[in-house]
C-alpha cells in the first residue's frame, strides 16, 4: 500500500494522474511482483499507455498493412494479421513467365494433361524440337507440313489420274513413255521395235565382220548377212576393208520391203579402206529388213569389215 509516499518501504513521487511515479530505495516486494522484480497487474497497461509505440509503422492495436497479391501469378487471402491464411499458391491457370529453367523432376504425363507447351517466342508455323534430351527449343521456323500431293507427267509422255491427293488416294500413270525419256514413245510392240532401233542407231551404225571358212580361212562364194530393222532413217554411206592385201570383195547392201528387194549401190571393196555414198534407195522403209552380200572373192580374202553411216 502507498503511505506518506512510502510503497512497502519504498519512497515515491506523490502519485497523480498521467505523472511519472518515481522511486528511490531498494526494490523489494511490490504490487503483483516478488522479491527483486518490479510487477504490474493484468491489463493495467492500456494502448492508450503506449501511443508513441509501432509495429512495422502501425500503431499497436490496429490491422497491419495488406500482404496481397496480383490474382495472376499468385492467389490466395490478403493477410493483415488480423487472421491466418493458409491458402496462398502458385497460379498455374495464368500464362506466367520463367526467366529461369524450371525443372520438374517428379512431374508425371497426369500432371499434364493439356499437351500444350507455351513460349511467347513461338509465332504461328514455328517448329520446336529437341536439341538435346529432355530439352525443347524454338527453330524460329516452320518444321513443313504436307496438306497435298500431287503428280504430273510433265513431258514423259505419261499420264496421272488422282493426283493431288489431299488426304489418302493412289496415283495411277498412264500413257506412253516418250523415246526422249527411255521410252518407245509406242502402243505397239512392232512400231515400239522400230523407236527402239531409231533410238539404238542414234549411237551405233550398222556395221558386220566376216572371216573366212575354218577349213580353208578363205571367203568363198556368196553369203548373206542380216543388219537391221529399218525405221525410216538415211543411209548416207559405206566404208569397207578386206583382208590381205590384193584382195577383194564385191558388197551389196539391200532391203526388202512390200514383197519387193531395194538394191543400194554396188561396192567392190579391197585392202584399201574406201568409201562409197549412196545416192539411191537410200532411205530404207519402216520395218523393212535390211541384209548385205558378201561373194565374188579374187586375192583370197580371209575377211571383210564393213561400216553404215545413217542419220535419223
Amino acid at each position: 500500500m502507498v503511505a506518506n509516499n512510502q510503497v512497502e518501504g519504498i519512497s515515491t513521487s506523490t502519485p497523480t494522474i498521467g505523472s511519472v511515479l518515481t522511486y528511490s530505495g531498494t526494490l523489494g516486494n511490490f504490487v503483483g511482483g516478488t522479491s527483486g522484480t518490479f510487477g504490474i497487474a493484468n491489463g493495467a497497461v492500456t494502448n492508450a499507455m503506449l501511443a508513441n509505440s509501432t509495429i512495422s509503422g502501425i500503431s499497436l492495436g490496429s490491422n497491419l498493412n495488406s500482404l496481397s497479391n496480383d490474382g495472376a501469378t499468385l492467389t490466395g487471402t490478403s493477410y493483415n494479421g488480423s487472421a491466418s491464411v493458409s491458402n496462398w499458391a502458385i497460379n498455374l491457370a495464368h500464362g506466367n513467365s520463367w526467366t529461369a529453367l524450371q525443372q520438374f523432376t517428379n512431374a508425371t504425363s497426369t500432371l499434364f494433361t493439356a499437351g500444350n507447351i507455351y513460349d511467347s517466342g513461338l509465332t504461328s508455323g514455328d517448329c520446336v524440337q529437341a536439341s538435346t534430351a529432355g530439352l525443347l527449343v524454338n527453330t524460329s521456323g516452320a518444321c513443313g507440313s504436307v496438306t497435298s500431293v500431287a503428280l504430273s507427267g510433265g513431258t514423259t509422255g505419261l499420264t496421272v489420274t488422282g493426283s493431288p491427293i489431299t488426304t489418302s488416294g493412289t496415283l495411277t500413270l498412264g500413257g506412253t513413255l516418250g523415246i526422249g525419256n527411255g521410252g518407245t514413245g509406242a502402243t505397239s510392240l512392232s512400231s515400239g521395235l522400230s523407236s527402239a532401233s531409231s533410238v539404238l542407231h542414234n549411237v551405233i551404225n550398222p556395221s558386220f565382220t566376216e572371216l573366212g571358212t575354218t577349213t580353208t580361212n578363205t571367203i568363198t562364194g556368196t553369203t548373206t548377212i542380216p543388219l537391221e530393222i529399218a525405221y525410216g532413217e538415211t543411209w548416207n554411206y559405206a566404208q569397207c576393208s578386206v583382208q590381205p592385201n590384193g584382195a577383194t570383195l564385191d558388197v551389196d547392201f539391200y532391203y526388202h520391203a512390200n514383197n519387193t528387194t531395194h538394191i543400194l549401190p554396188f561396192i567392190i571393196a579391197s585392202s584399201t579402206a574406201g568409201k562409197i555414198t549412196f545416192t539411191s534407195n537410200n532411205v530404207p522403209t519402216n520395218l523393212a529388213t535390211t541384209s548385205v552380200d558378201v561373194g565374188t572373192p579374187t586375192g583370197s580374202p580371209t575377211s571383210i569389215a564393213c561400216t553404215v553411216n545413217i542419220t535419223n
